[in-house]
């Protein structure tokens, strides 16, 4: 495999100059750019409020070369819609499309004020088990409400998953960019021939290979996240030299053909075991839906956490009331006691 026959479109910051920055406009009247947010290969994210409503919001604008492509923008707001229809709340909504003068295209979504997993696992790494299996049993239930519309993701990583900021109440992990899913039976594609979109440290093997893909790239997805979680960093780098940057090609050679390293010791054995079988290189091997690795780590999670530990021996028991066949062989039994006290005081008198 060289590079003359593959070509990597990786939605990260790319070497060519981005479009001309919009802060400070307002967009189709309504939508006034306040600052950016991010930048990736596909353009850059903005914060922006509504003119009329005042409603904070992020707006992406695709960058002109890929909004000129008129298949590409096609099938990307085919799949934005239909990301948008699944209705999961773990899953952001997009609200509007629309485009600049240049041809770019851009669309709208809620503005969530938190931060991306990337920066969660740079704060506390490595995450303890026990958040970890929160994290990603939200993230099972919305690849499970995208995969029963036959909705894959194809770009899961840290940087497409939100953690919102709550005042109270626990994590709600919101799932980002699905500006790369696909149809499982979709007979056209967003790439050409030799073009492959996505990120190389969260690529399941047959996506590199060219081979069909299903919801199980997208489960070996979620054991790479799973590993960059537990340990820091992802489960392959590509390079031997770790302060060198990972190249695409060798990191497709590592999910095509190393195994997975192993975890730590303290990461738990059945949460060892689960993240090996995902980054399994065979698509059957691993689980069979994010329904089975949900109710998996359902399991986990009552194992780790002590509140769900508590067996039915050591809740607390409500008193137990007799049983009521007894209650008439109690009164004969007592009636009995009396009368037989009664005949002993009438012998001695």
């Amino acid at each position: 495999m060289s590079e003359a026959h593959l070509r990597l479109v990786e939605d990260r910051a790319p070497s060519i100059p981005p479009p001309a920055p919009l802060v400070g406009r307002t967009l189709d009247g309504r939508y006034r750019i306040e600052a950016v947010l991010g930048e990736g290969g596909m353009g850059l994210v903005y914060r922006a409020r509504h003119a009329v409503l005042n409603k904070a919001l992020a707006i992406k604008v695709l960058r002109p070369e890929v909004s000129r492509d008129a298949e590409v923008m096609r099938r990307f707001q085919q799949e934005a819609q239909s990301a948008s229809a699944i209705g999961n709340h773990h899953i952001i909504d997009i609200s509007d499309f629309g485009a600049l003068p240049d041809g770019s295209t851009f669309f709208v979504m809620v503005f969530l004020d938190g931060i991306a997993l990337t920066t969660a696992i740079e704060e506390q790494q490595p995450i303890p088990a026990a958040r970890v299996i929160k994290v990603a049993r939200q993230l099972c239930d919305a690849l499970g409400a995208a995969h029963e519309r036959n909705i894959v993701h194809r770009d899961l990583k840290p940087d497409n998953l939100w953690l919102p900021r709550v005042a109270h109440g626990p994590e709600r992990l919101k799932v980002l960019d699905f500006g790369l899913a696909r149809s499982v039976h979709a007979q056209t594609t967003l790439t050409g021939p030799g073009v492959i979109f996505g990120t190389p440290a969260y690529m399941a093997p047959e996506v590199i290979a060219g081979r069909p893909i299903g919801p199980a790239a997208d489960l070996y997805a979620v054991g790479c996240i799973l590993h960059h979680m537990l340990t820091g960093s992802p489960p392959f780098s590509g390079s031997s030299d770790s302060t060198a940057p990972p190249s695409g090609e060798a990191l497709f050679a590592a999910h095509l053909f190393n195994p997975p390293p192993p975890l730590p010791e303290h990461v738990p054995a059945p949460l060892r075991e689960l993240v090996t079988r995902l980054l399994d290189k065979e698509p059957r091997h691993r689980l069979g839906s994010a329904a089975d690795l949900l109710a998996a780590l359902d399991a986990l999670s009552e194992d780790l956490d002590p509140a769900r530990r508590r067996t039915a021996s050591e809740a607390p028991r409500s008193p137990r009331r007799p049983r009521r066949w007894l209650l008439p062989v109690l009164a004969l039994t007592v009636a009995a006691g009396v009368a037989v006290s009664f005949s002993l005081s009438e012998a001695s008198g």
